[in-house]
């Protein structure tokens, strides 16, 4: 009877013991997600990629490169790239550079999302991302003229990258 209930209190100590390690490990992951995001996952094989030639529907392309800003509303990632897209925003109207938006929503509902991220773009488009083969948001794209990927950014980037990121798309100031 005495080793059966040594047993009894062996195993609920393992199992105290279990809980605890589980908590702690679930209590890293979240906070780690919090406070520095998570990773982003790797892109399908069938995510846009440079080189790739994409069409805005709607939209006409060129003479010179086009900024895209693919976004969904309701998109977390989105939300926290805004301080990026207000950035690039000013920094292209600064240099006559075009930027514009693609949304699966309608163009009023975009510009209203856009709007209240404090995104302020005359070019807004309804399309479904999954034809420019944009499978996840936010994706920034930097088109050609001839509507051939030059560079791209998907997910969410480090906010100490913003300048890095408006240079790399529009050049020096």
């Amino acid at each position: 009877m005495l080793a059966r209930s040594k047993l009894s209190v062996s195993a609920a100590i393992a199992a105290n013991c279990a809980t605890v390690v589980l908590c702690g490990v679930l209590a890293v992951s979240v906070i780690k997600t919090a406070f520095f995001g998570s990773q982003p996952q790797p892109s399908r094989p069938d995510q846009v990629k440079i080189g790739d030639r994409v069409a805005i529907s709607g939209a006409t392309l060129g003479p010179g490169d086009t900024v895209v800003l693919a976004l969904r509303e309701g998109c977390a990632y989105c939300v926290r790239s805004a301080p990026l897209y207000k950035e690039i925003v000013t920094a292209a109207r600064a240099r006559n550079r075009r930027v514009v938006a693609v949304l699966d929503e309608p163009v009023d509902r975009a510009r209203s999302y856009l709007g209240s991220l404090g995104i302020d773009l005359s070019e807004v488009y309804q399309a479904k991302l999954s034809s420019l083969r944009v499978h996840g948001t936010p994706t920034l794209l930097l088109i050609s003229g001839a509507g051939v990927v030059k560079r791209l950014w998907n997910g969410l980037q480090p906010a100490d990258q913003n300048s890095s990121i408006v240079r790399q798309i529009l050049g020096p100031a």
